[in-house]
């Protein structure tokens, strides 16, 4: 889910992503059950939404700017060229594929709607649901291309750091401020870059790092459960809409805790985790196209189990969700590799 794939691969990165994109289908199911009539009054599932919020994200950005500097330094033209093919035909035609089935089931989805043109004709300025981080990415891809080599990794940080608070002062279109708002943990990739990130997270001793994990999860979890609470007092954790409590998980405040929970999924994806690690690693190298395809299988699971099969029973209905918002996908990406059509659909490489 980087838009920018090494060429040799890295394993600790491959199963990053995949921990990853796990996340974002889980995220997302508890989404779904936040905005549906289930959700009311489940402070519970909400908080489990807001700890996964705060650190799935700055994740991602993190491993899409870890191979940013090789790529700019090689050669930025190419780079460039990728972009178009990577991130811009997915988001408009995913986007538009994707809202289009949304007004098709009407009532049947949480948020129906009626207008489709006005949506689809706004896409170069507002994005819709997770194709979001398509269009982020490219902007910062595009703001390194342009000014990496100028202002080196170092100096290429302060600008992303700076770019965050710019974001929150600053009025400007919503994918802007998306950006801005991501722009810090992308910049920390850059400036790290994946042998910086290597020797940070992935190359010290097993007990290091497994001292490391636990206290940076801690941390993560003192914030949802403790922190984040005081900073936020005026929100309805019981009630609270999925988009309020993403919004309250990438605020400033909650910063330490996204940095600590994704170096410590960093530190995880290094550990020899045998069959598990192989699959999350596969997981990790087809990250785009469940990223791409997981919100419509997860609200198609939903929308069955709840509407025609009458299952609320979270224990049973979240991990069919999760489940299907990955093998839905891979599912799909499969047929659509075998049909020789996988680029064309913006689906990915592999």
């Amino acid at each position: 889910m980087t838009g920018a794939d090494t060429p040799a691969r890295l394993d600790w990165l491959d199963i990053a992503r995949g921990i990853g994109i796990v996340l974002v289908a889980t995220g997302h199911a508890l989404g779904g059950i936040i905005d549906s009539p289930m959700g009311a009054g489940r402070g519970d599932v909400r908080t489990a939404f807001f700890v996964i919020y705060t650190f799935h994200m700055p994740l991602f950005f993190i491993l899409s700017g870890a191979m940013v500097a090789r790529r700019v330094n090689r050669n930025r033209g190419d780079f460039a060229g990728t972009l178009v093919s990577d991130l811009v035909w997915p988001y408009f035609l995913w986007s538009t594929i994707q809202f289009t089935l949304i007004l098709t089931l009407g009532g049947l989805v949480n948020h129906p709607i009626t207008a489709l043109w006005p949506t689809l004709s706004a896409l170069w300025s507002t994005p819709i649901s997770q194709f979001w981080f398509l269009y982020a990415l490219f902007i910062l891809h595009g703001i390194a291309i342009l000014t990496l080599k100028l202002l080196g990794r170092d100096g290429f940080l302060l600008l992303c750091l700076a770019l965050k608070p710019l974001g929150m002062i600053v009025a400007m279109p919503l994918v802007l401020r998306l950006a801005a708002n991501q722009a810090p943990w992308y910049g920390i990739g850059v400036f790290l870059a994946a042998q910086g990130l290597a020797d940070l997270l992935t190359t010290r001793r097993d007990w290091v790092r497994a001292i490391m994990v636990p206290v940076s999860a801690a941390v993560l979890i003192a914030c949802a459960f403790v922190a984040a609470p005081g900073f936020y007092a005026g929100v309805d954790m019981q009630n609270a809409a999925a988009p309020v409590v993403a919004g309250l998980a990438w605020n400033m405040a909650v910063f330490p805790a996204g940095l600590l929970g994704a170096f410590a999924v960093i530190g995880i994806a290094a550990f020899d985790m045998g069959k598990i690690g192989q699959a999350l690693a596969f997981l990790g190298r087809r990250s785009m196209p469940i990223f791409i395809l997981h919100i419509m299988c997860i609200a198609c699971v939903r929308i069955v189990a709840t509407k025609f099969f009458g299952v609320t029973d979270l224990r049973v209905l979240l991990p069919l969700m999760i489940v299907f918002g990955l093998a839905g996908p891979l599912v799909a990406f499969q047929i659509a590799a075998r049909l020789g059509c996988n680029r064309w659909l913006g689906l990915g490489r592999f």
